[in-house]
């Protein structure tokens, strides 16, 4: 089960329930083209972009190995589960060799759900 799915389907119900009462004319379909759920009536919770994944990943990394040097090889946003699958190939200051980390991080808040070393 997704975590917020709940939380979806009852604010789907309760803005339909405002359709055509001529109450907040256009309130559903503002949401529609903000991107809360598919035009499906599916929920869809917003994700951050890319860059602002980038960025956090940046002073995750600082915070737990103390790296400033990283590149992203590979990141994949996991809808149903909510997660920005990212593997990361950083390098400490003053090491020779550059190591590599998974990091899974919340899509809507940027907090690290998991983060492995030498992946």
């Amino acid at each position: 089960m997704i975590a917020g799915f709940s939380i979806c389907s009852k604010l789907s119900s309760f803005l339909q329930s405002f359709e055509g009462t001529g109450f907040g004319p256009g309130v559903t379909s503002d949401l529609y083209r903000q991107g809360f759920w598919k035009l499906t009536g599916e929920c869809k919770l917003p994700a951050l972009s890319f860059a602002e994944i980038k960025s956090r990943v940046g002073e995750h990394l600082k915070t737990a190995v103390g790296a400033e040097d990283f590149d992203i090889k590979s990141a994949k946003l996991e809808e149903l589960q909510g997660l920005w699958k990212i593997d990361v190939e950083f390098k400490k200051p003053k090491a020779m060799f550059s190591e590599t980390a998974l990091l899974m991080v919340d899509a809507t808040t940027g907090e690290v759900k998991e983060f492995r070393r030498g992946y």
